[in-house]
C-alpha cells in the first residue's frame, strides 16, 4: 500500500488533506510552537491531523510539546535546540486576546545580559495565581503581579522583578547585577524612572529600598521625587544585600548593607 511523507497510508486522508497538512508544515519555521488552530485549512478533519502530527513527533520529524502542541526541532552543532521561552508559553500570556500574563525569571536574565545560563524553567507574571504546570521538559510557575499587566508596563515590571530576585539570578553575583542593572537603568529617562517609582510601590520593601537607591544613585530625578517610597519604607528596618559600597555608595541612605 503506498505511503506519503507523514508515513501513513494514502487511504486514511484524501489527497488533498496530505497535500495541504504537507504544504502548510513545510511553512512553518524551525522552533515555532504550533498548534492545530495555527493550521487554518481546517475542512481537514482535527483528529486526523493530530494523529498524523503525533505520529510525526514519534518519528523525530517534531517535538511535542502538549497535547496537541508541536514545534519543529532544529540541530546545532550541540544538539537539537530548544525552543525559546516565549514560544513554549505565549498561549498563556493571554486570554481571548487580551493580555493576561508576561515572562520573567529565568527567562528575562540572558535577555537583558544578566546571565548565559540556559534554563528548562519559566516563570509567568499574572495577577491571580495559578498552579505550575509541565510542558515536555519546561516546568512552567506563575508569580502574582500586582500592578497592572499591558504592552507599557511589561518592561518595567521585569526590571523590577530582576531587582526583586536580585540574589536569584545563576552563575553571577549580587555585584555584578547591581552593576548591569546601573548600567541598564541609565539608558532609561528620567519620566521612566518616575514609572519604575510607581509601578515599585507594590513590591517589597527590600525591592522598593534597592530600586529606590539605584535611581537616586543615577540622578535623573529630585529628591522630592523619592518622598512617598522612603515614606512607604520603615526607618528602623535595615535591608541586606551584600553589595560592595563602590558598587552602591549611597545604600546606606536606604537602610541597605
Amino acid at each position: 500500500m503506498p505511503e506519503n511523507l507523514l508515513g501513513v497510508s494514502i487511504n486514511t486522508l484524501k489527497m488533498k488533506q496530505i497535500e495541504y497538512l504537507e504544504e502548510e508544515l513545510q511553512k512553518i519555521p524551525k522552533g515555532y510552537v504550533f498548534s492545530l488552530t495555527d493550521l487554518k485549512g481546517l475542512a481537514l478533519n482535527q483528529d486526523s491531523v493530530l494523529k498524523n502530527l503525533n505520529l510525526l513527533a514519534a518519528q523525530g520529524v517534531l517535538s511535542k510539546l502538549a497535547k496537541d502542541r508541536f514545534y519543529k526541532p532544529q540541530q546545532t552543532n550541540s544538539g537539537v535546540s530548544l525552543p525559546d521561552h516565549y514560544q513554549v508559553v505565549k498561549d498563556l500570556l493571554e486570554v481571548d486576546g487580551q493580555l493576561t500574563g508576561y515572562l520573567t525569571g529565568t527567562s528575562i536574565y540572558s535577555g537583558l545580559g544578566l546571565t548565559l545560563q540556559p534554563s528548562t524553567r519559566i516563570q509567568i507574571g499574572v495577577k491571580i495565581r495559578k498552579q505550575p504546570i509541565k510542558r515536555g521538559v519546561f516546568k512552567i510557575s506563575y508569580v502574582v503581579q500586582q500592578n497592572e499587566i499591558t504592552p507599557y508596563s511589561i518592561p518595567f515590571l521585569q526590571v523590577l522583578d530582576v531587582i526583586k530576585n536580585i540574589k536569584k539570578v545563576p552563575q553571577s553575583s549580587t555585584d555584578l547585577i547591581c552593576f548591569n542593572l546601573t548600567q541598564l537603568l541609565t539608558e532609561l529617562n528620567k519620566w521612566e524612572h518616575k514609572t519604575l517609582l510607581k509601578y515599585v510601590l507594590n513590591y517589597s520593601p527590600k525591592t522598593r529600598a534597592l530600586t529606590g537607591a539605584l535611581l537616586h544613585k543615577i540622578g535623573y530625578l529630585k529628591q522630592e521625587d523619592f518622598e512617598i517610597l522612603k515614606a512607604s519604607l520603615k526607618k528602623n528596618t535595615r535591608y541586606t544585600f551584600d553589595i560592595a559600597k563602590k558598587i552602591l555608595p549611597n545604600g546606606s541612605e536606604w537602610n541597605i548593607y
